[in-house]
C-alpha cells in the first residue's frame, strides 16, 4: 500500500508539471477558459476493478483471509460549476451519485460453515478538478476527491461496520462543443479506508443466549481494506 501511494503521488505531480508548463506556453488565441464557465448537470458511466485484502477471525480466534476482485459497471449523476482562473486555467467544483450496490467482501467460515458478505451501496462523491485549457474547446484535469459509500453486512455479524470514506485520484481530457454539450474521459483511483465488525462469539446465538455451545466468551471480527481503479465517461451539458 505504502508503494501504491508512492506512485500515486509521483503520478499527480508529474501531472500538475505537465499542467503548469501547458498553461505557460499555451497561446491564449487557442485556449480560453471562458469557454468552460458555468453550470453544468451530466450523465455518467464507469467500469471499476475493485480488489479488497479483508480477514475473518472467527470466535476460535482462527484466521481467515478473504479476498475481493471484481469488475464493476456503474452509471449515475454528476452537478458541478467550472470556475475561471485565468485565460487558460479554471477549477471545477462538483459532486457525483451513484445509485447501485456490489460485494466488496467474503469470507467464510470453514468449521462452521459461517459466511460474511460485505455490500456497498449509494456511493457519493464531492470533488475539485483543477484544468487547463490547451485549445478552444479541449482542456486537461487533474482531480482529487472525497468518495462516501454505505456498508452493509450479512452474515456471522452482530455489528454493522462504519460507512466507506476514501479519496479518489484521477486525470483526464474534457471536450466542449459551441452548444454547450461536453464528453469528459477519466482514469482514476480511490484508496478507501480500513472498516472493521464484530460478530457472533459461539456457534450459534441461541447457544451464546443460554450459555451452551463453544463460546469461547471472544467475537468473532471482520476486517478489510478496499481498493478501486476506474475508467469514467461523463456527457454532459453546460448552461
Amino acid at each position: 500500500m505504502k508503494a501504491l501511494i508512492k506512485a500515486r503521488n509521483k503520478v499527480i505531480a508529474f501531472a500538475v508539471v505537465v499542467m503548469t508548463m501547458f498553461g505557460m506556453t499555451a497561446n491564449p488565441l487557442l485556449a480560453g477558459s471562458s469557454d468552460f464557465t458555468g453550470i453544468y448537470g451530466a450523465l455518467h458511466a464507469s467500469v471499476n476493478g475493485v480488489t479488497m485484502d479483508g480477514s475473518y477471525i472467527d470466535k476460535d480466534q482462527a484466521v481467515t483471509r478473504g479476498t475481493a476482485g471484481a469488475i464493476v459497471p456503474l452509471a449515475g449523476l454528476e452537478l458541478g460549476v467550472n470556475l475561471p482562473l485565468g485565460p487558460n486555467f479554471f477549477v471545477t467544483v462538483g459532486t457525483s451519485m451513484v445509485s447501485g450496490e456490489a460485494d466488496v467482501f467474503k469470507a467464510k467460515d470453514s468449521e462452521d460453515n459461517n459466511t460474511v458478505t460485505v455490500q456497498a451501496s449509494d456511493y457519493s462523491e464531492v470533488f475539485i478538478q483543477p484544468s487547463i485549457s490547451i485549445w478552444d474547446n479541449t482542456a486537461i484535469f487533474v482531480k482529487y476527491g472525497v468518495s462516501h459509500a454505505n456498508l452493509e453486512a450479512f452474515g456471522d455479524v452482530t455489528s454493522q461496520p462504519d460507512d466507506l470514506t476514501g479519496i479518489t485520484y484521477g486525470i483526464g481530457t474534457q471536450t466542449m462543443s459551441n452548444s454547450g454539450l461536453f464528453m469528459k474521459t477519466e482514469a482514476g483511483a480511490v484508496v478507501y479506508d480500513s472498516f472493521r465488525m464484530t460478530g457472533l462469539n459461539s456457534t450459534t446465538g441461541s447457544a451464546s443466549a443460554t450459555g451452551t455451545g463453544n463460546d469461547t466468551g471472544l467475537d468473532s471480527t471482520v476486517s478489510g481494506d478496499p481498493l478501486a481503479a476506474y475508467g469514467k465517461v461523463t456527457i454532459g451539458f453546460k448552461f
